[in-house]
């Protein structure tokens, strides 16, 4: 086969630089260092594989789900495991899943998922594709001005991005059944957790999900997705969530027999040689490796099936909301995300902790985790409106604020449920009216009967000051910055609008 996309691989000598004394320290093999961040969940033939990644530069890749036009919070973890891959020297393959997506894993679901129309997959690809590139590269930048704070200016490396669906275009049923399916045994199959989960009733009394074909067909697609990027890339290390390992050895088995055919018959297939074994003698030209799931303090995992998803996107969560996620971790949720969720040395996440524990009221762990995030994520341009609007709404530091500060930070910024936080007003618009009709009619309540009990409650505020009387209008008055154009409408401490007024005509 013939695969029809350009590597954008980085030179020897910027992997070796990489590997010299830095912040991982000289010679830091990968699987020591994501166990001792919290990345590490289980891996195949664990000594062969550290062994495997000392002797020499390898290829690991791991796959993203296309099944959102955005990637979320809890995506994060494979792309910074292939992010710290890189640094120490690897090569890394991010695999869209063009063709996967249009199925579903049904690993960890006890349902099927609903299937995605092509022209939505299609653009899901797409954007999730631009969005993988972007983070690597803001990644990078980030990582880089790092290293040239501390006197350093070598490169960290890229990583290629593949679509899947370039594996199957030209590949026929038959073709598939041949060359994966005669190699797959119904047993192994049957016995892996996404199957037997599904034919198995979850209590005595339920009956079983099932499984469709579909679903129980998906384990061979991702093994052969390994199959091709270990004979075409020299791919020898796939990693995946905590739920992954079933599918991943399936792409090791797969490869495995596929390599015992092709040398009984005698031909030669792929990078590794049967030489290269694992533990227990037993032949491993792959190696699997899987990550812990992304939770919070209380257990619960990020996901859209979860319904807390904090998207990646700008587009589905402002600069703003995703700084105040990270700035409202708890204390536990704090120390094990400075962890495995930021590219800070464990030394700088020690010191981090220690000032954090001199003060707690500070919140010094979560600032420094809500402007790494937000660095390595969205950006300096996107660190610097969402210092500026936390500072205007969640600090009530708004007379600090000018209004040119207001418009480059709230200008295309929205609210979690669509609406403009920034609203522009002709005074006549605002000055005299009620406060309980602005509130309904720029989005923050749904009427203003709304708006009425949520200032009998105590949730509704001007600038930081409760509003009481349902018959209270915005004054001049109110009005407090940039020029005394600028106001700030708040339902309870999560919800906002910025008024803003052209003039104020004191006549």
């Amino acid at each position: 086969m013939i695969l029809r996309y350009a590597a954008r691989r980085f030179s020897t000598s910027a992997r070796r630089l990489i590997k010299e004394e830095g912040w991982q320290g000289k010679g830091a093999n990968v699987v020591d260092l994501l166990a001792s961040r919290s990345l590490l969940q289980q891996t195949t033939a664990p000594n062969s594989l550290r062994k495997h990644l000392d002797e020499a530069e390898r290829t690991v890749y791991a796959g993203v789900d296309p099944s959102a036009d955005s990637l979320h919070v809890g995506n994060l973890l494979p792309l910074l495991a292939l992010l710290h891959f890189v640094r120490q020297g690897h090569s890394a393959v991010a695999l869209i899943g063009g063709a996967t997506g249009s199925i579903g894993d049904p690993s960890g679901r006890d349902t099927e998922r609903s299937s995605l129309s092509t022209e939505q997959l299609q653009h899901n690809v797409s954007r999730i594709t631009e969005q993988v590139h972007s983070f690597f590269e803001r990644a990078n930048e980030h990582l880089a001005s790092k290293r040239k704070g501390e006197g350093e200016e070598s490169p960290v490396g890229k990583v290629t991005v593949v679509d899947n669906a370039d594996f199957y275009r030209t590949m026929s049923m038959l073709d598939f059944l041949r060359d994966v399916g005669r190699y797959a045994r119904v047993g192994s199959m049957l016995a892996r957790d996404s199957v037997k989960n599904r034919l198995q009733p979850s209590t005595p009394d339920a009956a079983p999900t099932g499984l469709s074909f579909t679903e129980f067909s998906y384990q061979l697609l991702q093994a052969y997705d390994f199959s091709v990027l270990h004979k075409e890339w020299n791919c020898t290390v796939q990693l995946g969530g905590s739920d992954q390992m079933g599918n991943i050895s399936a792409g090791i088995d797969l490869i495995r027999r596929r390599q015992h055919s092709l040398l009984e018959s005698g031909i030669s297939e792929g990078p590794e040689s049967l030489s290269q074994s694992s533990e227990k003698d037993e032949p491993s030209p792959a190696y699997g490796l899987t990550l812990p799931l992304l939770t919070t303090s209380s257990g619960a995992k990020f996901g859209k099936s979860a319904g807390n998803a904090v998207w990646l996107s700008s587009d589905r969560c402002s600069d703003y909301e995703f700084y105040q996620f990270f700035l409202r971790c708890s204390d536990g949720e704090v120390r094990s995300y400075l962890r495995c969720l930021t590219m800070l040395s464990l030394e700088d996440v020690d010191e981090i902790l220690r000032e954090h524990d001199k003060n707690r009221r500070e919140r010094i762990a979560q600032r420094a985790l809500a402007r790494e995030m937000v660095l390595l994520v969205r950006g300096r341009k996107a660190l610097d409106r969402a210092e500026i609007a936390t500072k205007i709404l969640y600090e009530k530091r708004i007379r600090e604020v000018t209004r040119e500060d207001v418009l480059s930070t709230f200008g295309e910024e929205q609210s979690t449920n669509g609406k403009k936080v920034l609203v522009r007003l002709a005074t006549k618009d605002a000055v005299g009216v009620s406060i309980g009709s602005l509130a309904a009619s720029t989005g923050l309540v749904k009427s203003r009967g709304e708006a009425t009990r949520a200032m009998k409650s105590g949730g509704l505020y001007v600038n930081d000051v409760p509003v009481k009387d349902p018959r209270q209008t915005l004054r001049h008055q109110n009005f407090v910055s940039g020029n005394q154009t600028l106001a700030v409408l708040s339902l309870g401490s999560k919800e906002h609008r910025i008024l803003m007024i052209d003039e104020i005509d004191r006549s």
